[in-house]
């Protein structure tokens, strides 16, 4: 599940919900689909992708942040330690940056 978004004068795309079932983690569904969102969000001119994740799922930190993601300026755990979850972002491409695969160019 994701929304269109506008904070802080930026365009983005928010990822709310992205679920694999454990027995079909490790076949690149997670990563598929967040490219396949992250191309939709460079289509529709969206600045970043933007989600948020418990700090107590571990794995999905370590995905999230495998694929690029870092913690968003607003991410409260930056400014309190105590805060039980943290808020990614990732900047997005514009659409002419895509490889035909669906994947970003790499910069020269």
């Amino acid at each position: 599940m994701f929304r269109f978004e506008y904070e802080d004068k930026e365009c983005l795309l928010y990822c709310y919900e992205l679920q694999v079932v454990e027995a079909m983690r490790g076949m690149a569904i997670g990563r598929s689909l967040m490219t396949m969102l992250a191309s939709i969000g460079s289509a529709w001119g969206m600045e970043k992708l933007m989600l948020t994740v418990l700090k107590a799922n571990e794995t999905a930190v370590q995905f999230y942040k495998g694929i690029g993601f870092i913690p968003d300026e607003s991410c409260p755990s930056k400014f309190e330690k105590e805060v039980d979850y943290e808020i990614l972002s990732k900047r997005l491409p514009e659409e002419d940056e895509w490889d035909e695969d669906g994947s970003e160019e790499a910069a020269d």
